[in-house]
């Protein structure tokens, strides 16, 4: 299977054994460009099929290659668990994420931490195709955006981040213990469809998870880098 740019929403529909099939509406990223996010469902709404995936990887023929979690720890105080898999159906691979945390201060502010931004780390050559499925109820709120950049909330100007296209940003909202709204402990499973000609491998920057949801970005703001799966 070829994953040339020209006929990529073809290959995606191919390769994820979508042709002719209702499971909702995969997303390619634009690699080039100055619209980097990908709008997905900011208002959460139940019928917004855009980004959603209705089906497992498997239910799509895929097969799981690998597996791990890993502790998400800041300030000595374990805040909850990252857990990462990989994909294979010929060529094409998904690398997908679901963050679950947990309502454990870890801060002077007494509060729990607020995750508004996953970024994981591609082959910046190779086209990708994003999708979420939303594991209700632990996963409350779906996804908002998605795009190929390094930069998430309250690190741009304007409406669109600067592109990066060696990682692929998923705005998200978690936090098991919400002081305003709805609480949701757990993300939905946020999908990267890309090829990986030389397999994949665990890499120690593999993830970034960012809190920048405060008042002064520049000064409050939390970044932490986890190891994980990254095509190769």
């Amino acid at each position: 299977m070829t994953f040339h740019p020209v006929r990529l929403a073809a290959a995606t529909a191919l390769a994820l054994g979508l042709h002719g099939m209702a499971v909702a509406d995969p997303v390619p990223l634009s690699a080039s460009g100055e619209r980097v996010l990908a709008r997905c469902n900011p208002d959460n709404l139940a019928h917004e099929d855009r980004c959603r995936l209705d089906a497992t990887p498997e239910q799509l023929g895929f097969t799981l290659v690998a597996s791990r979690s890993t502790p998400i720890i800041k300030n000595e105080v374990t805040i909850g668990t990252l857990h990462d898999r990989v994909w294979r159906l010929g060529p094409a691979y998904v690398f997908g994420t679901r963050v679950q945390l947990n309502a454990e201060p870890w801060d002077l502010s007494g509060l729990a931490f607020n995750l508004n931004d996953l970024a994981r780390q591609v082959l910046p050559d190779e086209p990708v195709v994003i999708a979420y499925r939303q594991d209700r109820p632990a996963a409350r709120k779906a996804l908002i955006a998605a795009g190929r950049t390094f930069l998430g909330l309250n690190e741009y100007e304007g409406r669109q981040p600067g592109r990066d296209n060696g990682w692929v940003d998923f705005r998200i909202d978690v936090n098991a213990a919400e002081p305003e709204g709805t609480s949701s402990p757990s993300s939905p499973w946020l999908y990267v469809l890309t090829r990986a000609p030389a397999g994949h491998a665990v890499k120690p920057f593999a993830f970034r998870l960012l809190s920048s949801d405060v008042e002064d970005p520049e000064t409050e703001r939390t970044e932490l880098y986890l190891p994980g799966y990254q095509p190769n």
